[in-house]
This record gives structure tokens, sequence and C-alpha cells, in this order.
């Protein structure tokens, strides 16, 4: 696959961070009134700011993608590993929520993050910052029945390896 530009990166950061916020939006609109998601969303740095970052070379666009996709891999993990029917009916109705609100489709707008995992699973390799991000997420899940004991023990394998070798090259 070839690399990205910065112009290409910082359309998707725009795109992964709209999507992170209706998302966060949607999902706190089931247990918060208006008013204090505006005040949760006034401490957040609106996308105008975070765009000059990276252009100013203050973080590369790469490490911000990786950090605008959290919430919405988080919720495409959520909608395609959620077990317990109370799981199932709050990510349905924020799936819901976030279509009514954005006119797309979550599950068909951002890659599917479990082919990733499948692969970590399948290789104890885990190869980019990103999905070391999905992992660890996966890891502090604790109530998550997604992975079993096995599984978890070879993410948290692949998650340690990934760290050492992180921590090597800086």
């Amino acid at each position: 696959m070839a690399r990205r530009t910065k112009e290409e990166l910082l359309v998707e950061i725009r795109r992964a961070y709209a999507a992170s916020l209706a998302l966060m939006e949607c999902a706190y609109s089931l247990e918060i009134s208006a008013e204090e998601i505006a005040e949760i969303f006034c401490d957040i740095p609106d996308i105008e700011r975070i765009i000059q970052s990276c252009e100013d070379g203050e973080v590369k666009p790469s490490q911000m993608l990786g950090y605008a996709m959290q919430e919405v891999n988080g919720w495409l993990l959520h909608a395609r590993t959620a077990k317990h029917p109370a799981e199932i009916a709050r990510v349905q109705k924020v799936l819901a929520l976030y279509n009514a609100k954005t006119g797309h489709d979550l599950l068909e707008q951002f890659a599917d993050p479990t082919k990733m995992v499948k692969a970590v699973l399948r290789t104890g390799r885990i190869l980019h910052e990103s999905d070391y991000r999905i992992v660890v997420d996966i890891l502090n899940d604790i109530g998550s029945s997604a992975y079993n004991t096995d599984q978890l023990a070879i993410l948290e394998n692949a998650a340690d390896a990934f760290e050492a070798t992180y921590e090597g090259e800086t």
C-alpha cells in the first residue's frame, strides 16, 4: 500500500474527527442532556486548530489520524463484537442516531478493525501504531467477551512486543 500524502492524511483526519464527534454526541445523547453535551464539547479542540498543528509540524498527521480514529474504531469494534443484549441494543441506538445525524452508515464508512485484529491473532504481530491502539482498547475493555483468554494473551504479547520496538525507536 502506497504511503498517503500529507494532504490525504489531513482529509482523512477531518473525516475521522467529524465522525468521532458525531459518535460521541450520539452516545452521550442517550445518557445526558444537550446542555451537558455542549459543556463537554467546549473543551474539545476544533478541527482547524488540529489541522494547523499538523501543518506547523507540532504533531505528525499520521499520529493525529490515529487519535481521531480511536473513537470510531471503538464503536466499530463494539458494533461487530457486542455479545450482551443490552450492549447490542445500545450500539444499535448509537449507530441509528449516527446515521440520522450524518446520513452515513458507520459500518460502511470506515474499515472493519476486526480484520486487523484477526491478522494480529494469526501472526502475533502489530505493525502500526493505530493497530496498537485498537489492541490496547480491546485489552482495556475488562467486560469484553468478544475474545477468549488465549486470544487476549496473543493480543497482549503482540502489544508488549510493539511497545518494546516502539520504545527502542525513540
